[in-house]
């Protein structure tokens, strides 16, 4: 949950996100798909008869995909740059 803690810190401290419909639907995206990683592991590590590795795998590979792995501060730097480049 870094980047859904990240975001989320940010919009706490009182600070608009001016992005993109694009930014703001991979940023939605990130949060559904931390949540669902999270809801996973924890059916997972709660009841050993569910085997969860491909699904979680899955998941894991579009987190990456849409994050790049890169730090949540310079993913929601990139949203910025993309947005201006879009205006």
């Amino acid at each position: 949950m870094m980047y859904s803690n990240y975001f989320k810190g940010i919009i706490n401290e009182g600070n608009a996100l001016s992005l993109s419909p694009k930014c703001v639907t991979t940023m939605m995206n990130i949060i559904h798909l931390e949540g669902k990683l999270a809801g996973m592991n924890a059916l997972r590590d709660k009841y050993d008869k569910f085997n969860f590795s491909r699904e979680i795998f899955k998941v894991e590979r579009k987190l990456t995909d849409l994050t790049g792995n890169i730090p949540p501060r310079q993913l929601l730097e990139r949203f910025y740059k993309i947005t201006q480049d879009e205006l």
